[in-house]
């Protein structure tokens, strides 16, 4: 039987090694796993915010067809664009919006009146 060299408290000092190894690996883990968390988030963001500029664009775009294709076209145009605006300020809240309304417009559609 293999004796290991124990402290006066008579604790194994390869217990403690290993426990100490465990718990730096541990920590060195989450570490990783925050930093790809942070990466992920910062990637979202990205993409949340050029999509809801090229959906802005694409608003005003638009906005300005309507407006010189059709009587009163100035206003839908206006409200458009101010639609488009707060879409590039607020991308998340775009983005929750749309969410909501996708989710409302299919349980309208799939409620059995």
């Amino acid at each position: 039987m293999t004796q290991y060299p124990t402290d006066p408290g008579g604790e194994s000092t390869v217990t403690d090694q290993v426990r100490e190894q465990v718990t730096q690996t541990a920590e060195v883990a989450q570490e990783k796993a925050r930093g790809a968390a942070q990466q992920a988030r910062g990637r979202f963001r990205d993409q949340v915010d050029q999509r809801s500029t090229q959906a802005g664009d694409t608003v005003g775009d638009t906005a300005s067809r309507v407006s010189q294709a059709t009587p009163g076209g100035v206003q839908v145009e206006r409200q458009a664009r101010r639609a488009a605006g707060l879409a590039q300020e607020n991308p998340l809240g775009l983005a929750i919006g749309a969410a909501a309304i996708g989710f409302l417009a299919g349980l309208a559609m799939n409620a059995r009146w």
